[in-house]
């Protein structure tokens, strides 16, 4: 693997499009117990610390234990559980009685087993678009307790994790932060190992060194007029060369890949700034605005204009100036 062309793109990717993670609570559950979670626009995760228990995604049911970690890129809606035939009680309601958040919160009146779960979303700051690294993962990606011993740093920041969320230190809400990105990374790399090569989309192709290159190449300049030939001669590598290897690693040719990278640069920009659209357009390669649209509505499923209406309001609940529709998760 190519390191330094991996530090360029993952590095840069995770650094601009600022996928933030938060924890919303570290459960002690007893027997019969289990919560259901609505689908969201954010990535959710459960850390398994102490105990067993089930994890229900649509027909699917999958076993946790000790030290297990589940991520769920699309937010879908799911259900944990000691039992398949426990009451499941909403998660945003049961967060919601509790007022306030202890750093262990009881769920269950039963005797039985207890277990433990430390729960959390990555939540993206561009509303309504998936993070670059979130929409190459399945719908569940579970890495068990076998893998994250196998891990000796991923098992280091899972007990750090829990151990920084609990004690309820100085500065603890910023360690817990940079925890999660470096948790997050980590949850990253087991995943792509266990992929075969072109499974893992663009995060797999970053094994292969040409691939690896290639995509380094493009996030340095996005805006560049570039062509498959002018990139492989880049690379130092053929024109079919470098489109068979790019298709198989990535799943995608050179310009459609290029073609999505823009878009989300380009909805960053949107979103944080408030350059004119013609500015952004030329900033990722268009020099025709209305060519820009397009291709902004066919990704994002809007214009650029009504994307950034539509950031503006988010920011308005964020800051109380709207009621928001339900009980945010991550407070």
């Amino acid at each position: 693997m190519n390191e330094g062309a991996v530090h360029d793109v993952l590095g840069r990717v995770l650094e601009l499009t600022h996928l933030r993670g938060r924890v919303y609570c570290h459960t002690s559950a007893r027997a019969p117990w289990g919560l259901c979670v609505d689908a969201s626009a954010d990535a959710g995760f459960h850390l398994v610390t102490a105990g067993t228990c089930w994890l229900f995604l649509g027909e699917q049911r999958v076993a946790l234990g000790p030290g297990d970690v589940v991520l769920l890129p699309r937010g879908s809606a799911h259900a944990l559980a000691d039992h398949a035939r426990s009451r499941r009680i909403p998660l945003a309601a049961w967060l919601a009685a509790r007022g306030t958040v202890d750093h262990r919160m009881r769920l269950g009146d039963g005797q039985g087993a207890e277990t433990q779960v430390l729960c959390g979303v990555y939540a993206f700051d561009v509303p309504g678009a998936r993070h670059p690294a979130l929409r190459v993962l399945p719908e569940l990606v579970h890495i068990p307790a076998k893998k994250t011993r196998a891990r000796p740093e991923l098992a280091e920041t899972i007990a750090g994790l829990t151990r920084e969320h609990d004690r309820a230190d100085l500065g603890q809400s910023l360690v817990v932060s940079r925890l999660l990105d470096v948790l997050f990374v980590q949850l990253l790399r087991a995943w792509v190992d266990d992929q075969p090569a072109g499974g893992a989309g663009w995060l797999g192709a970053l094994r292969d060194s040409l691939v690896a290159a290639a995509l380094s190449r493009l996030h340095e300049d996005l805006a560049a007029p570039w062509d498959v030939a002018t990139l492989a001669a880049k690379v130092g590598t053929s024109r079919p060369t470098l489109a068979r290897r790019f298709v198989a690693e990535v799943g995608l040719s050179p310009l459609v890949y290029l073609t999505q990278a823009r878009m989300h640069e380009a909805a960053r920009l949107v979103r944080e700034t408030d350059r004119p659209l013609t500015e952004i357009a030329e900033a990722v390669g268009y020099t025709s605005v209305s060519a820009f649209n397009r291709a902004f509505n066919r990704e994002h499923g809007v214009p650029p204009g009504a994307f950034r209406k539509q950031g503006a309001a988010h920011d308005r609940r964020e800051a109380g100036d709207d009621t928001p529709a339900a009980p945010s998760l991550v407070e």
